[in-house]
């Protein structure tokens, strides 16, 4: 049996709140997006000029 895995498509998602107007007040959201941020789909940022350098870097 050959078994191929090829990536076609990958989606990264960067979502900003440079305003500080998301209030994570869970440790279970904190904990969501100190994980996701050590992963390479979606990770959460305070400017966009991070986003942006962070996208391009994965």
């Amino acid at each position: 049996m050959n078994i191929k895995i090829k990536k076609v498509n990958e989606i990264k998602i960067a979502v900003v709140d440079s305003n500080k107007k998301l209030v994570f007040d869970t440790q279970s959201a904190l904990d969501f997006i100190y994980e996701s941020n050590k992963g390479k789909a979606i990770f959460f940022s305070s400017s966009e000029d991070e986003a942006i350098e962070k996208l391009s870097c994965m």
